[in-house]
């Protein structure tokens, strides 16, 4: 067994390397193998690793003592840093990479004094990284069939490049691990090939560290452990070079972007100039002493919790893709989310808990389906039983509990914006506006009441008997909201309607789905743009007029999914096609579009917790639209307008474009009359 190599990359071939990025950026290379297949497979991988963790640790220790390796489960990151302060007695420096626990262990290793060389921001600093953003990761173009087949797995072997720009002195490395096989010990890293390459060269002693969650049973379940990783966090990495290509900071952004093979610093960061080296010829080298830190942290009990399926997670990544919260701190939505299971909500709350939009894309591109936002979620209602609730939470919640909307504004303004009187109960339909466009959004009120009168349906309206959903009680982790649902759904059974249509993304979830999960409902939830998708299909709703601005000229707008109505409902076509019916309007697509959409930043409870993060991702989304060269950007919720619409002037001011914002219905209604 000890012949056996006990360290394997898992990178492209080099055949792979030779050929050009160019459908690889597009993420349309050929892929013949079956997707869901792998899923299937890897998940029956993770419940056995999960189930058997207990064993696996005992089987991999055997295992790896036989090849002369140690390991020792460490506590949690303090105790793992102070094993790594004594075995490493007499090596000042440490060299690391930017997996996830290491990221978080890095911290502790500098209060013990070490100094710490992160490799990948080494060779950034020396001018090594690749004048193309692409080649940082090393993924080439797979041929000649699948970008799963290209991720083989190989030794270290050599290479040339430049020194890393460090002092002299003894060297020890620490380095994330993908996966390990119990059986025979061996451990397989997903890495930039340069990068660990170097940390082989240079480190005498070599710490690997991982979460005691990433142990497979056998060699073959941790390569395709390890290959699945590289395959379903290929476009998370891909993401994070093209964000840094076209300038946006965040995670993942590299500390200087590059024109014509020249470093220039980012702004708001340190100043570096490229340091010329001779390019030297590295030969890795297994390092004599390896110790591996696996380490608990909380993870055992979590381990035998509701919660395991969190510990199935294998590091993609992936589910950063879209993620608002990942660009504030922690490296992936399940990162912040295993940090509260495993230590304490609270924590949570300082690395991004409440700045979850809960626009559930982690969830829609896990492989295994991980849940992050219901552990969020969870995680905000251990904070609320223990008075841990933010302020502005309690305020939405007196405002809702007492006068029936979060803005605590009188119950009679909820009808200020209606065009006519309607009747309260008896009719087949009923209205449901919501608080945001009652109160804040009267166009939306007026489009909703002409456009439904104009496809000939009879309807109800609430009026000040209209009471909030309970929404923004059930993002906070509030133990208020059954009461709140009970509330509405009493008030909403009395009209005697059979469907209920909703102008708010918010309320269609909540009315339809999470309402749904508790009561016995008895009527049809729609949001209003399927209801009218549905009237234009069947030639009750016309559109005589037109949106055209000059005659020939075409009114280009796009279409913006709210993460309520989309991701989570699944609504897309509807919307879609109400806007094709609009004469004058030429659709538009967003690059990140009905699944993959980005959220508005208003969702989840954000917009109320941290306004300018909301606001800041709001702009990015608009300017978007301004790339795309759209004149209107329009939606179907009251939240993504009032968001996306007060970032307008910003847009104005720094692209010199003058973008408009429209609710779909706004849109529909304008065109009902001729001009």
């Amino acid at each position: 067994m000890s012949n056996l190599p006990s360290l394997v990359l898992v990178e492209p071939s080099v055949a792979a390397r030779r050929t050009s990025l160019a459908r690889l950026r597009a993420l349309d290379a050929p892929t013949v193998f079956d997707a869901e297949a792998v899923k299937k497979r890897l998940g029956k991988i993770r419940e056995k690793s999960v189930r058997d963790s207990g064993w696996l640790i005992e089987d991999f220790t055997r295992a790896a003592k036989s090849r002369g390796i140690r390991v020792l489960v460490a506590r949690d990151e303090r105790a793992a840093a102070l094993h790594i302060r004594k075995s490493a007695r007499g090596h000042k420096h440490l060299l690391i990479n930017k997996s996830a626990t290491v990221k978080e262990l890095a911290p502790f290793l500098v209060k013990d004094g070490f100094e710490i060389v992160d490799t990948y921001d080494a060779e950034d600093k020396s001018g090594e990284a690749a004048p193309d953003i692409w080649r940082q990761w090393q993924l080439g173009e797979p041929e000649p069939g699948t970008i799963w087949e290209s991720f083989d797995a190989v030794l270290p072997t050599s290479f040339t490049g430049k020194p890393l720009p460090a002092p002299t002195g003894r060297w020890a490395g620490v380095i994330g691990l993908s996966a390990a096989s119990a059986k025979d010990g061996r451990m397989y890293f997903v890495q930039h090939t340069h990068n660990l390459s170097k940390i082989l060269f240079s480190a005498k002693k070599l710490f690997i560290v991982a979460g005691i969650e990433k142990l497979a049973p056998k060699a073959e379940d941790a390569l395709f452990q390890a290959r699945s990783t590289a395959l379903f966090g290929l476009s998370a990495v891909l993401e994070d070079a093209l964000k840094i290509g076209e300038g946006e900071e965040g995670i993942g952004a590299a500390q200087s972007v590059r024109e014509e093979g020249v470093a220039r610093p980012v702004p708001g960061t340190p100043a570096s100039s490229p340091v010329n080296r001779a390019e030297v010829v590295f030969t890795p080298h297994i390092p004599d002493d390896i110790q591996v830190i696996l380490l608990d942290s909380g993870r055992r009990p979590l381990l035998r919790s509701k919660s395991k399926k969190i510990m199935q997670c294998i590091s993609c990544k992936g589910c950063r893709r879209g993620c608002m919260m990942g660009r504030l701190g922690p490296d992936s939505p399940r990162d912040a989310a295993l940090l509260g299971l495993a230590a304490s909500p609270a924590e949570t709350e300082k690395r991004g808990l409440y700045e979850c939009t809960m626009c559930e894309s982690c969830k829609s591109v896990c492989p295994l389906e991980i849940p992050s936002l219901e552990y969020n979620l969870a995680l905000r209602r251990r904070l609320a039983l223990k008075g841990g609730l933010p302020e502005v939470f309690h305020k939405q919640a007196d405002g809702i509990l007492g006068r029936g909307n979060p803005f605590g504004e009188a119950p009679s303004g909820r009808g200020q914006f209606y065009p006519a009187a309607r009747p309260s109960k008896g009719a087949p339909v009923l209205l449901y506006l919501g608080c945001v466009a009652s109160f804040q959004r009267q166009k939306v009120v007026e489009s909703a009441f002409r456009l439904l009168e104009a496809s000939g349906t009879a309807f109800s309206v609430l009026g000040e008997k209209e009471v909030c959903c309970g929404y923004p009680l059930y993002v906070a982790g509030s133990r208020d909201f059954p009461e709140a649902a009970r509330r509405n759904i009493d008030a909403i059974k009395a009209t005697g309607a059979k469907t209920v249509v909703t102008t708010c993304a918010g309320c269609n979830k909540t009315l339809r789905k999470l309402y749904a999960e508790h009561f016995d409902l008895g009527f049809e939830v729609l949001h209003i743009v399927e209801y009218l998708s549905r009237a234009v299909k069947e030639g009750t709703l016309r559109f005589p007029g037109s949106l055209l601005t000059a005659p020939g000229s075409r009114l280009k707008a796009v279409y913006h999914d709210p993460c309520d109505l989309g991701r989570a409902m699944g609504v897309y076509e509807p919307p879609r096609e109400l806007l094709a019916a609009i004469p004058g309007v030429e659709p538009l697509e967003f690059r990140f579009n009905r699944r993959s959409s980005r959220c508005c930043g208003a969702g989840g409870g954000a917009k109320g917790y941290d306004n300018k993060v909301s606001e800041e991702h709001a702009f990015r989304r608009m300017r978007e639209a301004v790339d795309l060269g759209a004149e209107v950007v329009t939606s179907a919720c009251p939240a993504c307008l009032a968001n996306l619409q007060i970032v307008i002037p910003r847009i104005k001011k720094e692209t010199g474009k003058a973008l408009r914002f429209m609710d779909l219905c706004e849109m529909a209604a304008r065109a009902l009359s001729p001009k």
